[in-house]
């Protein structure tokens, strides 16, 4: 009996130990301030981190004075460390122009400079696929993306490619227009 006892108490002090290593041992959970999986935002929705100062937001053209031909599917602008990806909107055609403008900044909203040949992805998302286009920073760059449905619901995520340090993000915004 008294082995039994002792063979109960080693057991117990096994199990507690396992238990520890294995909470211990668990990855901690990451904010979404330092995490680098994508944001993905309800339908119309904005998105704010006040904590870091990341946004993307859906904007009217005639804010950032941008003028387009032809008929807007979205405009939008955005602050990202990683990567975001909007709610849905609609596409009315099977082929779309989009153009987009982008820089660094610091975390006070001053331009950066040395990041020449940083590269960003605007990508647009239906179900189970995409299509994207990949433009530098620092000037208006333009693509057209085809081979879409039309009246078909897409979203827009925007991809920072490149490496960034701490405290510095891409800056930018966009325009998605039916052909």
């Amino acid at each position: 009996m008294i082995l039994s006892m002792k063979n109960m108490k080693k057991s117990l002090i096994v199990s507690v130990l396992l238990c520890l290593v294995t909470v211990l041992g668990a990855p901690a959970s990451v904010s979404a301030k330092e995490s680098n999986q994508p944001i993905k935002l309800s339908y119309g929705q904005n998105y704010e981190n006040k904590e870091t100062g990341e946004y993307f937001r859906w904007i009217d053209p005639a804010e950032k004075g941008m003028t387009t031909a032809g008929t807007v599917a979205k405009d939008f602008e955005f602050k990202i460390r990683y990567t975001v990806e909007s709610s849905s909107f609609t596409i009315d055609s099977s082929s779309v122009s989009v153009d987009a403008t982008a820089w660094v900044e610091n975390s006070v909203g001053d331009r950066q400079s040395g990041y020449s040949g940083h590269k960003y992805t605007v990508k647009l998302n239906r179900l189970l696929s995409s299509k994207s286009l990949q433009f530098d920073i620092g000037g208006t760059e333009s693509g057209t993306i085809s081979g879409l449905k039309s009246g078909g619901s897409y979203t827009v995520e925007v991809i920072n490619n490149d490496y960034l340090s701490s405290g510095i993000y891409l800056v930018g915004y966009g325009s998605i227009t039916n052909n």
